[in-house]
């Protein structure tokens, strides 16, 4: 989702910037739509799960709007990660620990579970464990506390991250009973 760091009253905010043709209605895809939207998306899917199991997503299925009656018009938008990160618990060390697990799916749900093509969730599990460390630390470090989040919680965020990224085809692996890619 493209979209803006803004001031607010109490601090910065990320504010989405969601802009559609005219008169293109387009709502949160609906469970049952998951199969439809894998299927004409598929780069897009499996870079999604990817993503979420990443950052621990547990709340994707109400944030997520795709094109699926307009063939010549390609809309897949993914935004709002609320229950991720530092909000996977209610105490952000919880959910740093739970991160940091290489074993913990976390994301227990998503709509592209069952439906997502096993070789491009690969792929894309590959490209995202193969980034460079600096990448997570930069995108996890503003260098001052952010709203209620220090500096130091910052880092842990980034450690988390990087040892969850190094982890990140072994936890798909470990977890294809529940993700059920697509053998495609």
């Amino acid at each position: 989702m493209d979209g803006v760091l803004a001031s607010t009253n109490d601090g910065p905010a990320f504010a989405s910037l969601e802009i559609a043709a005219t008169g293109l209605r387009l709502p949160n895809l609906l469970d049952s739509q998951g199969a439809k939207a894998a299927d004409l998306y598929p780069n897009e899917a499996a870079a999604l799960v990817a993503f979420d199991i990443l950052i621990g997503n547990g709340d994707r299925g109400r944030n997520l709007k795709a094109s699926l009656t307009t063939p010549h018009i390609k809309i897949f938008k993914a935004f709002d990660h609320s229950e991720c990160l530092l909000n996977i618990e209610d105490d952000p060390k919880d959910s740093l620990k739970r991160l940091a697990d290489a074993t913990d799916l976390v994301a227990q749900a998503h709509p592209f579970y069952g439906h997502v093509r096993n070789s491009l969730l690969n792929d894309w599990a590959t490209r995202i464990s193969g980034l460079d460390d600096v990448y997570i630390q930069e995108c996890c470090s503003m260098g001052k506390t952010f709203r209620a989040v220090t500096v130091d919680m910052q880092q842990d965020t980034a450690a988390a991250l990087i040892k969850r990224k190094n982890a990140l085809p072994a936890i798909i692996t470990k977890h294809f009973g529940t993700i059920k890619p697509c053998l495609l």
